[in-house]
């Protein structure tokens, strides 16, 4: 009977320190959720004119939860440039007057895991397409450039 005590008391000690140990080891790593901010610029091409132009600084770009994760800084957009080649073989650019590339940087403070920024319950990665909602227009862009800095 008693070393049937001793034993669970050894296996409770042993459980405690296994617990601890591993509480210890976990919690010295800073891989969890950190806020910072983050600056992305994002690049879509083949866009209409009413959605180009309709980004303008300061708009709050909502994400499909309907909460707000990104304002626009600044909004820019240019013709379409196709590539071909003319009938010498030179390549050639022609401007498409009913499309356009545009480019949107937006800034915000964000949840970061492992140092990327996750938006809607995505991780925020150059190359990656994005989807941006504003006010009164959408865009899907591939994000071109990325910066993140500390919360001050």
């Amino acid at each position: 009977m008693r070393n049937r005590t001793y034993m669970w008391v050894i296996a409770g000690i042993l459980i405690a320190v296994l617990v601890l140990g591993g509480w210890y080891v976990l919690k010295g790593t800073d891989r969890g959720l950190t806020a910072k901010n983050a600056v992305v610029v994002i690049r879509a091409d083949d866009v209409p004119y009413e959605v180009a132009s309709a980004p303008k600084p300061g708009d709050v770009i909502i994400d499909k939860y309907n909460k707000p994760y990104f304002e626009v800084i600044s909004a820019t957009y240019t013709h379409l440039q196709y590539r071909g080649t003319d009938a010498e073989g030179q390549v050639i650019y022609s401007s498409d007057p009913q499309r356009y590339t545009m480019y949107v940087t937006a800034k915000t403070i964000s949840p970061f895991y492992d140092d990327v920024p996750v938006m809607a319950k995505q991780r925020v990665v150059v190359g990656r397409t994005l989807t941006l909602e504003g006010p009164t227009w959408a865009v899907s862009g591939r994000v071109t450039k990325l910066t993140v800095t500390p919360v001050k």
